[in-house]
């Protein structure tokens, strides 16, 4: 996991993206971004709870 991150960190797209700002605060950006894009993916995955089974006690 660590060399994916590095590996990342060190790509010309996101370094053009994310040129600025402290080491932490560039890092920090990066994560943040990747995380909301896992939200996306996650809230596309997972069927919404139906209706029926909301009533069912």
């Amino acid at each position: 996991m660590h060399a994916k991150i590095a590996a990342l960190i060190e790509s010309p797209a996101i370094k053009a993206k994310y040129a600025f700002g402290s080491p932490s605060e560039f890092i920090r950006r990066i994560a943040s971004e990747k995380l909301v894009e896992l939200e996306r993916e996650l809230r596309d995955e997972v069927p919404p709870p139906s209706s029926e089974s909301a009533g069912e006690d």
